[in-house]
C-alpha cells in the first residue's frame, strides 16, 4: 500500500542519493504517491438497454450521465449487447437519461455514486407506436434520422 508523506524533502533527498538502481524504486514510491488518491475517490456505473416488450438490447443507445461533480455531461452509446460502462466517476448524486429513436427516453434521478462501488443497472424502453421495432432495436432509426 502507499502511503503519502507530507514532508518532500527525504523523498528527493532519496532520488538524489540513491542514483542508479535505488533511484527506479524511489521513483515508483513517488508515482504510486500521486496515483492512490484517484482509486479511491470514484465509482462506477454500467447498464444495459433493453426494449421493453421483448427485452432485446438496444445497440446505438444513447446514455447521458450529468452531476454537479461533472465538468460537463458523459455521454455514452451501447454497444451490441446494449450495454455501456462508465468508470473513474466523481462521487456524488447523477441523473441518467437514455435515449433511442422510435422509444420513449426514461430518467433515473438522484444515483448516488460512492466511493469504490460499482452500480448495475437493467433499464428498458418502451416502444412508441408504429415504429419498426427491428430498426429501432438495432440502432438504424438513428442514421435515417427518423424519429
Amino acid at each position: 500500500m502507499c502511503k503519502i508523506s507530507l514532508k518532500p524533502q527525504p523523498l528527493l533527498l532519496s532520488l538524489g542519493l540513491l542514483g542508479g538502481r535505488g533511484g527506479l524504486a524511489a521513483l515508483v514510491l513517488a508515482t504510486c504517491a500521486v496515483v492512490a488518491p484517484a482509486q479511491v475517490i470514484t465509482g462506477g456505473f454500467s447498464c444495459t438497454v433493453v426494449d421493453r416488450q421483448d427485452g432485446n438490447p438496444l445497440r446505438k443507445a444513447r446514455v447521458v450521465l450529468e452531476s454537479p461533480a461533472l465538468f460537463q455531461p458523459r455521454v455514452y452509446s451501447t454497444d451490441q449487447r446494449g450495454e455501456i460502462r462508465a468508470v473513474l466517476l466523481p462521487v456524488g448524486n447523477y441523473q441518467i437519461t437514455i435515449s433511442q429513436p422510435g422509444y420513449l427516453s426514461a430518467k433515473l434521478s438522484d444515483l448516488r455514486i460512492g466511493v469504490g462501488t460499482n452500480l448495475s443497472r437493467t433499464l428498458d424502453l418502451a416502444l412508441l407506436p408504429g415504429v419498426d421495432r427491428v430498426k429501432a432495436q438495432a440502432g438504424e432509426l438513428a442514421m435515417t434520422g427518423a424519429r
